[in-house]
């Protein structure tokens, strides 16, 4: 998985069950969640410590046991402490396709129209029903598929029986408009992440001066332009050191940096392990 794409639009799952599951802990290379959205909704349980979600620059912090919602097309990224935390990526109105349309307010759950407060209520029935879908997803045995989505019939169900959604609050137009630049320099980075990328040119992507595009940038993001540059690269390395054979000099250059002693550094303070260690140990 080299393209760690801010937008994924890859397909999840099967046409008939549209999903993936994630376990991340500290040996994964995404451990840090990266800024990135898709158009599917993504559901999230902490197994152990602390993550601390942006929804589009609105921060939730999940604990051990806790679950939230992400809905689909919300610019999202997680900062781990000490945790081990699940994703399900899916599509539910693929899942539920008849059931979206024949109830108007299922219908309009499943097709985002509402949005979900993050996390869930502590020891409600939705966060208990959340919990169960990641068991049934755990389970290898025959009637997987229709365990889980039996599960997802449920953790919907609790939603809409505790009221658990709100009516979208539409963002004025000044607020669209700088996530929807702030997503054209994230896209840039996606693409041109090896090649030198200046502050002058991330903002010029944006249509904003490098001033302006700074506070903007670490408002939604959490962290200015450049240290998330820095670590988008990092993570793009840490993918290239168990997918590939190349040497870690070949990597280093490959994902934008010139000086291998200052990447061995950078590599070992966000990924816990030196380039060479994290080679031996995860492959």
């Amino acid at each position: 998985m080299l393209d760690l794409s801010y937008h994924e639009n890859l397909r999840r799952g099967t046409r008939a069950f549209p999903l993936a599951f994630y376990r991340v802990d500290r040996t994964h290379a995404r451990y840090h969640m990266p800024l990135h959205w898709h158009m599917e909704d993504e559901l999230v349980l902490v197994e152990r410590g602390k993550l601390i979600l942006r929804l589009n620059s609105r921060p939730a912090v999940l604990t051990e046991g806790s679950a939230a919602l992400i809905r689909g097309g919300v610019l999202h990224a997680g900062e781990p402490e000490d945790c081990v935390y699940n994703c399900l990526v899916f599509d539910g109105s693929a899942l539920f396709e008849r059931t979206a349309e024949s109830d108007a307010q299922a219908s309009q759950l499943l097709r985002q129209e509402w949005e979900i407060p993050a996390p869930f209520p502590s020891q409600s029935r939705t966060e208990a029903a959340a919990r169960a879908v990641f068991r049934e997803e755990a389970c290898r045995g025959n009637g997987r598929e229709f365990l889980v989505t039996g599960a997802l019939w449920r953790f919907w169900g609790m939603i809409l029986e505790e009221g658990l959604y709100l009516k979208p609050v539409r963002a004025g137009q000044k607020a669209q408009r700088q996530v929807s630049l702030v997503k054209a320099a994230l896209d840039l980075i996606r693409r041109e992440y090896a090649a030198p990328l200046s502050l002058e040119r991330l903002a010029a992507e944006a249509q904003l001066s490098p001033r302006y595009f700074c506070r903007v940038f670490h408002a939604i993001v959490g962290k200015p332009p450049v240290d998330y540059l820095r670590s988008y690269r990092l993570e793009c390395a840490a993918e290239r050191l168990l997918a590939t054979n190349e040497s870690i000099t070949e990597i280093a250059l490959s994902c934008g940096f010139n000086d291998l002693s200052y990447f061995s550094r950078a590599f070992t303070g966000q990924m816990g392990l030196s380039p060479r260690s994290w080679r031996k140990r995860h492959l």
